[in-house]
């Protein structure tokens, strides 16, 4: 168990030594640093992950309910598991890593119905549109996102 993202990343660094045994990571995507900041995510963690052990298996754990962080870790991260907190119990994550186990995936009902939603809606959506939705999710002015984007006001607008 690691309570930091740095105590993750040593974790991480020690399985992908173990390449026999079966890894299956189970990251909130709100993981604190050292200093006790968000500077990296649990997102962060699986993609190192991935790259160390593209054999393993993630599920994402998160209380965000902010449906820009759902594509955006589907895409990124490919999980094969996506539960948020408030939806599951021990016997749903029991059920999601047996599942995974069996070569399966699981994700909790909520993220279930946005993408089949977003399936039927199929609008595309760029990393730029990403940044931006994301950004006015997290309440950042118009100003604000063209200094953090650099992107001038009316290519915002």
């Amino acid at each position: 168990t690691a309570n930091t993202y740095e105590q993750g990343v040593a974790i991480i660094h020690k399985c992908s030594f173990n390449q026999d045994d079966n890894l299956i990571a189970i990251l909130d995507i709100r993981i604190l640093s050292n200093d006790g900041g968000f500077k990296k995510t649990g997102e962060d963690l699986a993609l190192l992950l991935k790259s160390l052990r593209p054999d393993s298996k993630i599920i994402i754990v998160t209380s965000l309910v902010k449906k820009y962080y759902y594509h955006s870790i589907v895409t990124k991260v490919n999980p094969q598991g996506f539960l948020i907190k408030s939806e599951m119990d021990f016997n749903k994550l029991k059920l999601a890593i047996n599942r995974i186990i069996n070569g399966e995936t699981y994700f909790t009902k909520s993220i279930s119905d946005f993408f089949r939603r977003s399936a039927v809606l199929n609008l595309p959506i760029d990393e730029y549109d990403r940044k931006l939705l994301f950004h006015l999710s997290e309440g950042c002015t118009i100003k604000e996102m063209s200094e953090i984007l650099n992107l001038s006001i009316s290519g915002i607008e």
